[in-house]
């Protein structure tokens, strides 16, 4: 592999050490887990508070009123968001969720109160191998 494409890789030492605005953020599957947990239970993660009330409801709610886009919560994606289709057709429109570049999908349901998150170091050109993912997850779930 080349010096070049080392340092342009997805998992290479330099993006994961670069702090970019729209992303970047490292975490474990069951940390990312408890964090959409907390969000399902507004705020709090069985006994610990870890937002309030007040912000978990806003984290979850349009703060992009005029659309510039799409709506978007204080770092989730919402219903009709571009990414909207990686949380896949099964999920229920109060759904919530993030998407990274190199292949990630997180979302939680507060309808059905299922939770899916599935990391991946792959760059990928559309959200179809993540929306069957969540398709999957959600089904299984229900079925």
């Amino acid at each position: 592999q080349s010096a070049q494409a080392e340092r342009w890789g997805q998992n290479s030492p330099y993006w994961r050490d670069f702090g970019c605005p729209w992303g970047g953020m490292h975490s474990t599957g069951e940390d990312l887990t408890v964090l959409l947990n907390c969000m399902l239970g507004a705020g709090a993660y069985g006994d610990t508070r870890i937002f309030s009330h007040a912000a978990a409801t806003a984290m979850v709610s349009d703060q992009n009123p005029a659309h510039l886009g799409s709506p978007w919560g204080i770092g989730w994606a919402l219903r009709d968001s571009r990414v909207w289709s990686f949380f896949g057709e099964q999920v229920s429109a109060a759904t919530f969720g993030h998407v990274g570049a190199t292949g990630t999908v997180a979302w939680a349901d507060p309808e059905s109160g299922l939770s899916c998150v599935c990391l991946t170091n792959m760059m990928v050109e559309s959200g179809a191998l993540l929306r069957r993912v969540s398709n999957t997850v959600a089904a299984a779930v229900e079925g």
